[in-house]
């Protein structure tokens, strides 16, 4: 298992660097690499200084190496398998998700999942923002002079981060998710000025599937089947 602790900056950088190959043999989708490929996809100028990385992946069957020295990704492996379904969904942004900062930030939500921008530490607040922003991973929302962000404990890429770095959760998911459905309801009823009890129930399953990665306007827009919907997901891919 990989662990960092105490400022080891050289254990923190082997660490970058074999996830990177990991994450770069997904990217790239061949079913074989040299060493010398997996040298370059990690900018070493001497092909040599791969092999201490490769060794440690190998051992802990993390990727095959055969009589050839050809390697390949261990597709049996659970951490393996993680990678490959969140690079399939972030691609090179996946990067991000995969860093010492990126783990440190994961256990701070895995024990308190609803954090305000003074209760995380500023140095990691850039990441956080970038997570945000680019992945479904964390979920940031203005609330006065200050920003909320949580995680989106419930969903797979989520659950699929943080079973690779063998993070468990220290809240009830189940009562965390009704909590976030409930509150940003209320939060955007309070923005529209909806009072009724018919407009306040619509909001808060309009919220739900929103957090669920859905739209339920849309959905119900288009079981009506009208034609000119048909091009309604290219208008609201970038939402």
């Amino acid at each position: 298992k990989y662990r960092a602790s105490g400022g080891d900056e050289y254990f923190l950088e082997i660490m970058n660097k074999e996830i990177k190959i990991l994450i770069q043999m997904c990217l790239k989708g061949k079913e074989n690499y040299t060493s010398e490929e997996l040298a370059e996809v990690i900018h070493l100028k001497f092909i040599n200084g791969v092999y201490p990385f490769l060794k440690k992946l190998h051992e802990q069957k993390l990727i095959n190496k055969d009589n050839r020295g050809v390697y390949s990704l261990d597709r049996r492996n659970k951490k393996v398998q993680d990678i490959e379904f969140i690079v399939e969904l972030f691609k090179e942004e996946s990067e991000l998700l995969f860093t010492s900062h990126a783990k440190n930030i994961l256990l701070k939500f895995s024990t308190k999942p609803i954090l305000k921008t003074n209760e995380l530490p500023y140095h990691n607040l850039r990441v956080i923002k970038d997570i945000a922003k680019k992945t479904r991973i964390i979920y940031s929302i203005p609330e006065g002079n200050s920003i909320v962000y949580f995680i989106r404990s419930w969903e797979e890429p989520t659950k699929r981060l943080l079973d690779f770095f063998d993070i468990k959760l220290q809240f009830d998911e189940e009562e965390f998710r009704h909590t976030i459905i409930k509150s940003f309801s209320a939060i955007t009823l309070k923005k529209e000025h909806l009072d009724e009890q018919q407009s306040r129930e619509l909001a808060e399953m309009n919220m739900k599937y929103y957090l669920d990665g859905k739209d339920f306007l849309l959905d119900k827009l288009k079981e009506l089947n009208f034609p000119i919907l048909s091009g309604m997901d290219i208008l609201t891919k970038e939402k």
